[in-house]
């Protein structure tokens, strides 16, 4: 399988988890493999996100996108929720403070360009569910971070 680099300055975490004092941002080379790996791996499952979006069970719910937006600087991965729309035409709010990136900003709804979605997740019985880039970056995190976030995640 062909791994396409995806040009990345910056992952950023931005869940609103409990235990954590602010967005977690991580550095992570455009050319790491294990995080195309995982963009590669979440893109690919996009129709089971949209799908559950469309009909979530009445234990889903706080669904978000990650987006990969570009500017002169480079690219930063935000996390978006208040999703609206579907899988052709949607939009969504920018959830955390942009880092390197000042093309966008917090609270700021944006288009879905599903080619620049890296990442997806959602809630259910109030684990996360997705999250494929969270899982990579765990082992390079934190350990009291990694075990907040560890502890939130569903099994895969």
């Amino acid at each position: 399988m062909l791994i396409k680099p995806v040009a990345a300055l910056v992952f950023t975490l931005a869940l609103s988890i409990p235990g954590l004092a602010e967005d977690l941002v991580v550095n992570v080379p455009s050319n790491d493999v294990e995080m195309n790996a995982a963009i590669e791996q979440a893109r690919s499952t996009l129709p089971d996100f949209w799908a559950r979006f469309a009909d979530p069970a009445p234990d889903e719910a706080d669904f978000s996108l990650k987006l990969g937006i570009t500017d002169s600087v480079g690219t930063e991965h935000f996390w978006c929720g208040e999703i609206e729309g579907d899988a052709k035409t949607a939009t969504c709010v920018i959830a955390n403070e942009p880092v390197h990136v000042h093309t966008v900003s917090y609270g700021e709804r944006v288009a879905v360009d599903p080619d620049i979605i890296s990442d997806w997740l959602y809630y259910r019985d109030g684990k996360i569910v997705g999250g494929e880039t969270i899982r990579v970056m765990l082992p390079r995190l934190d350990k009291k971070e990694a075990a907040i976030l560890r502890a939130q995640l569903a099994e895969p």
